[in-house]
């Protein structure tokens, strides 16, 4: 797998039980578990840095994904503002696929 670039898009091709990570409007961050859907789009949210196995993504329909993969009783939270993926290419060919090929 090259190196990923900001923009970059990727299609999730089976149902991947991964980590959601969640920011806040306080000085923590939150990581959940989740299953992102078999079919849907991410964008690569900054290129990825040489040498490091791992790259931040958002889904292209970010507020439809939210509710499956975001807690209700975080989405409740009023310190809640976002959410993102970590995805490591060493699940590439496995549970996502570059939307070009």
């Amino acid at each position: 797998m090259k190196l990923v670039k900001k923009g970059q898009k990727f299609v999730i091709i089976q149902d991947f039980s991964t980590s959601v990570s969640t920011t806040w409007a306080k000085p923590c961050t939150g990581s959940e578990d989740c299953i992102i859907p078999k079919g849907t789009i991410v964008v690569a949210i900054s290129d990825q840095l040489e040498g490091y196995p791992g790259f931040g993504v958002r889904p292209e329909k970010y507020k439809e994904i939210e509710s499956l993969v975001v807690p209700r009783t975080t989405l409740d939270d009023k310190y809640y503002t976002s959410y993102y993926f970590v995805f490591n290419k060493s699940d590439f060919g496995k549970y996502f696929v570059y939307l070009d090929d």
